[in-house]
C-alpha cells in the first residue's frame, strides 16, 4: 500500500507532495534506529534514578526530528528536543545546559541542512570529542526550495 502511494506521489507531486515529505522522514528512521542500537546503554556513572529505563540519552535539534526519534526509540531512550514548537531554527541559540546535554548525549540527531548554523560549531565539537552526531540531511534527498512549481504541473495534467 505504502509503495503504491509513493509511486502515485512521484507522478503527481503537487497533489501528493506531503507523502514525499513523510517518505523522507521514514527514510531516516532506520538510520536513527541503527544509531540507537549502536550506541548501547553502557553505565556512564550516573544515578540510576535519573536515567530512563533504556539508559540512553538522545538529543534531537528540531521538533520534527525529536518526534521521529521518540517513535523510533519506542521508549528505550530519553529523547530531549532542543527547539520548541514554532521556534525559528535560524534564530535559535543554545543555552549552557543544552550545550552540556549535547556533550553528554549518547546520540545527537541533527538536521544538518543549515538549520543548526547558530550552533553548528558546538555540534562539530561534541562530535570531535566522541558523541555520535547523526546529520539526517546527509541521508535524505531533500527537495530544494523553489525547485518546481507543482501547482502548474498539476493543472496541466
Amino acid at each position: 500500500m505504502f509503495s503504491a502511494v509513493c509511486r502515485e506521489a512521484s507522478r503527481r507531486p503537487g497533489r501528493f507532495g506531503h507523502f514525499r515529505r513523510i517518505a523522507s522522514a521514514l527514510a531516516i528512521a532506520p538510520a536513527v534506529l541503527l544509531a540507537v542500537v549502536a550506541c548501547g546503554g553502557g553505565d556512564r556513572g550516573q544515578d540510576s534514578a535519573t536515567e530512563p529505563t533504556g539508559g540512553l540519552s538522545l538529543v534531537a535539534t528540531t521538533t520534527v526530528l525529536g518526534d521521529i526519534t521518540k517513535n523510533v526509540a519506542c521508549g528505550a531512550a530519553n529523547v530531549e528536543t532542543l527547539m520548541l514548537p514554532g521556534q525559528d531554527p535560524h534564530a535559535f541559540e543554545l543555552s549552557a545546559r543544552q550545550a552540556a546535554d549535547l556533550a553528554d548525549a549518547d546520540l545527537v540527531v541533527a538536521n544538518g541542512l543549515g538549520l543548526e548554523q547558530g550552533f553548528l560549531d558546538v555540534l562539530l565539537e561534541v562530535s570531535d570529542t566522541g558523541t555520535p552526531v547523526l546529520f539526517v540531511g546527509e541521508d535524505v534527498n531533500p527537495i530544494a526550495y523553489g525547485e518546481a512549481n507543482y501547482h502548474a504541473e498539476e493543472e496541466s495534467v
